[in-house]
């Protein structure tokens, strides 16, 4: 293992550390300012919970992504799929808390019809629902274009072919997981909690949409693998939608995971006030 690798490991063992206690009142503040919703007295414990719930899953993901990764660089000395293991991990993660969390309840529930579009931007869930399909379209034509093994990582077809199956599957987990927010009931309790539970669902369905892309960019990047193994002549074309499809599905996907659920921001930002616990407004 290089030295790169052993300070990579450190870096991420120190966050995941830190990363399973409580969140500090700048990690909530951080929350408020990326959804524009006040943490108060009556909303903390609210969102505390998700916070830190959603922060301990998706760390847990990302621990199983890391030992992967390890594993995978020491047992083929490559480890090409690093990147997407330690961040699909970490997606996985913030998908499995958002399907156990329970569904809040109190009150009378709204019985306004709810859609993707009031939590998300249309053209996010369009820009998912399109890499999908051009990603899985890729994905199927390097299948046909032959088999070959890979010499480099000891890869062959058949192993790209689970790896696929379980990145689909995950992927029709994730929108599934999205429609089940979109339609759990909203009870309605105040202002206040109201815009709280807005902004969870908000981060929860772009955790998800983030997955659907990293998953779409996996699948680009495999493609272009299969087809370079298999050795076959005027593949320029197909090796470009591959790196497009990286860049703009993978790319954007790994930013918006990490970035649903803010943790870290320069010392010199100016965050919102949040409330301490017990205090009366």
């Amino acid at each position: 293992m290089r030295w790169f690798d052993v300070v990579q490991l450190l870096i991420a063992a120190a966050v995941i550390a830190t990363g399973f206690r409580r969140p500090r009142d700048r990690v909530l503040a951080l929350f408020s300012a990326t959804y524009a919703v006040p943490v108060t007295t009556e909303t903390r414990s609210l969102v505390e919970e998700y916070v830190g719930g959603s922060r301990r899953f998706r760390l847990t993901g990302l621990t199983m992504g890391i030992a992967y990764a390890v594993v995978d660089e020491v047992r083929t000395g490559t480890g090409s799929d690093e990147v997407y293991a330690v961040a699909l991990g970490y997606g996985l993660g913030a998908v499995a808390y958002e399907l156990l969390r329970p569904t809040p309840v109190g009150g009378m529930a709204s019985l306004d019809r709810r859609h993707l579009r009031d939590y998300v931007s249309p053209g996010l869930a369009w820009l998912a629902v399109g890499a999908v399909l051009v990603a899985v379209s890729l994905f199927a034509v390097a299948l046909r274009l032959g088999e070959a093994p890979n010499q480099t990582t000891d890869r062959s077809e058949s192993w790209y072919l689970a790896v696929g199956a379980i990145v689909l599957v995950a992927i029709g987990v994730a929108f599934a997981t999205a429609r089940r927010i979109v339609a759990s009931p909203q009870p309605l309790v105040s202002t206040g909690v109201d815009a709280a539970q807005h902004a969870i669902r908000s981060s929860g369905l772009i955790t998800l949409m983030g997955l659907v892309l990293l998953g779409c960019g996996w699948f680009g990047g495999a493609s272009v693998t299969l087809v370079n193994q298999a050795g076959i002549t005027g593949r320029g074309w197909f090796q470009f939608l591959g790196v497009v499809t990286v860049m703009f599905a993978g790319g954007p996907g790994l930013f918006l995971t990490f970035r649903s659920l803010p943790r870290f921001a320069p010392f010199w930002r100016d965050l919102p006030d949040v409330e301490p616990a017990g205090a009366v407004s």
